[in-house]
């Protein structure tokens, strides 16, 4: 609450920033070089981020004095957001840098065990700090109290300018499966990424098992029928020898009785 009211107040008393003319600026995430002057009729004044001095040393800025200006060498999450400047008599101006909401974008997609939580968090940042919603299937989704919740949690305490927007769902169904978004949105834009919730049946671990098993079942028959097979040709085989065999005995002995007669 205190940190509302402050940025408020803050803004209040804001002098406008501007690239060449000294007005509001808003600066897209990313860009690079953007100019802060000044409005105090200083030399060389002090600047102030979240209440730390900036040293002339960071890298992150380059400060000239001879305009009084500020040079933010790139826009983030770490540099949007109020500004202060003073000049050697305390007097003291805010300076506002105005970005639009973005989202970061999310690492890789999620594939979830059908009856295990989801939780999804969505880091939307922005200057004032947006609002974050998530959609399914471009359908809002709302907290229910039981199984889906909805958690935001600003960061940053002097100038909040990131908030985490996590879902949670418990006990996933199959009916949950689908394309999740996050929209983080304030007065200057909207940002938003989509992340793919898959759910796997709770029997997905053993298809891999299942599978060995069954390879190695169809493997066993096929040696099985091979075997019985060979067998079958190895006892046929057998009996025609026997036959041939019984055959040239049974032509043996009558040629030896053939042989008795003539003599």
């Amino acid at each position: 609450m205190f940190g509302r009211l402050r940025t408020s107040l803050l803004l209040a008393f804001v002098a406008c920033v501007s690239l060449a003319i000294g007005i509001d600026v808003t600066a897209d995430p990313g860009s690079t070089d953007v100019q802060i002057q000044c409005p105090l009729n200083a030399s060389n004044p002090i600047w102030k981020k979240d209440n730390a001095t900036i040293d002339k040393d960071n890298k992150r800025y380059q400060i000239v004095p001879e305009n009084r200006t500020l040079i933010v060498k790139k826009i983030d999450h770490e540099h949007m957001g109020i500004y202060m400047c003073t000049d050697d008599k305390g007097q003291t101006s805010f300076i506002t840098v105005f970005v639009p909401a973005f989202v970061k974008p999310f690492d890789k997609d999620k594939n979830i065990i059908e009856g295990d939580p989801l939780q999804l968090e969505c880091k939307g940042y922005g200057f004032p700090t947006p609002v974050v919603e998530w959609y399914k299937e471009n359908k809002l989704l709302t907290a229910d109290g039981v199984r889906i919740t909805l958690k935001d949690t600003q960061k940053q305490a002097e100038s909040s300018v990131m908030i985490n927007g996590t879902i949670r769902i418990k006990a996933l169904a199959f009916e949950d499966e689908g394309n999740y978004t996050c929209f983080a949105t304030n007065d200057y834009g909207v940002g938003n990424d989509t992340i793919t919730v898959n759910v796997k049946s709770k029997f997905a671990a053993l298809w891999p098992f299942l599978g060995i098993c069954a390879e190695v079942a169809i493997l066993c028959a096929i040696i099985f029928i091979y075997e019985k097979r060979r067998a079958k040709k190895m006892q046929e085989e057998d009996r025609a020898t026997e036959e041939a065999e019984r055959l040239n005995a049974n032509n043996e002995t009558k040629g030896n009785d053939e042989v008795r007669q003539r003599k």
